[in-house]
């Protein structure tokens, strides 16, 4: 018989992340369901959840996705009744209802930290890859209605917390302790270079391909097959798009 799940911790309410989970509590009716505080209304009547994806990734894309169930009132709890062995550490950034969760097993100390170093990549993962080969570089992850102090503040508690195997939405499990600085040191040189290419009067593609060039961490994208190359281009456009329309109302 199958065993049913008891938690689902969401580190944010994307719908890449959390556009299954009305569907989960409707196939398991025990289903506990967490997320930050601030995002649990979206999860009851997700209607804005699913305007403001469309918004964001275009009819096109997120329609890809089906607009999500309701997640029962009753199913969702607060973080002092989740089990103790979970930590949960407030991480905004790239949500601004973005949370991350520590805890250890089997003798690792793991944090699943959603989106908040941006997509990085797992220890020998390819299956994101057409090609089948695994990839290196991290991509930011800064849609639009992004505040890069915040975020930056959030990858400075990554960086301080007890783990030796971090968990991301986008690609699998890493081991590099580095990872946050490294994140921490692209996203000063995107608000950096996305500021200086605003004053220059540089296109969002002008952008994309200046970033290219420059970014070590995105210099694999030149090896990806052509469909893997599109689909970075369009993310690291909407990434692009969300230090822009900060630096427009700031700079």
């Amino acid at each position: 018989m199958e065993a049913a799940p008891d938690w689902l911790l969401l580190t944010h309410i994307h719908l890449d992340h959390a556009g299954a989970a009305g569907r989960l509590c409707r196939d398991y009716p025990r289903l506990k369901v967490f997320c930050c505080e601030r995002a649990a209304a979206h999860l009851i009547a997700p209607e804005k959840l699913w305007q403001a994806t469309a918004a964001t990734l275009g009819e096109a894309m997120a329609a890809a996705y089906q607009p999500p169930l309701p997640v029962p009132a009753s199913a969702l709890v607060a973080r002092e009744q989740l089990p103790p062995a979970w930590r949960v550490i407030d991480t905004p950034g790239h949500a601004a209802h973005h949370v991350s969760f520590l805890r250890r097993f089997a003798g690792r100390r793991l944090c699943f930290g959603g989106e908040a170093l941006g997509v990085i990549p797992g220890d020998g993962v390819t299956s994101w890859f057409a090609d089948g080969r695994w990839q290196g570089g991290i991509r930011p992850a800064t849609p639009p209605r992004y505040v890069p102090e915040i975020g930056r503040e959030s990858m400075k508690k990554l960086a301080a917390a007890d783990w030796d195997l971090f968990c991301a939405g986008h690609f699998g499990a890493s081991s590099d302790r580095t990872l946050p600085e490294r994140a921490l040191k692209q996203n000063l040189f995107w608000e950096e270079t996305i500021a200086q290419t605003l004053q220059d009067g540089l296109s969002e593609d002008e952008t994309v391909e200046l970033l290219r060039r420059e970014d070590p961490e995105l210099a694999n994208i030149a090896r990806y097959a052509a469909g893997a190359q599109s689909r970075e281009a369009y993310f690291l456009g909407n990434s692009v798009r969300g230090f822009a329309r900060f630096l427009g109302r700031n700079v």
